[in-house]
């Protein structure tokens, strides 16, 4: 019972950390959780430049 909640954090985690690796925020975040398709196809043809593990806080 708790594998699957503990699997739903780890993609939220792993979600926030794609965005603020191409330097955007807690609302692209968002967007990944709830309009994932969306907002990969705008990481992959928009303007947004990966900046690699030395933009990462976390």
């Amino acid at each position: 019972m708790l594998i699957p909640i503990f699997n739903i954090f780890i993609l939220i985690y792993i979600l926030f950390r794609l965005s603020v690796v191409f330097q955007h925020g807690l609302l692209f975040t968002l967007g990944l959780i709830f309009f994932y398709p969306i907002f990969i196809l705008i990481l992959a043809f928009g303007n947004s430049k990966y900046h690699g593990s030395a933009a990462c806080y976390f």
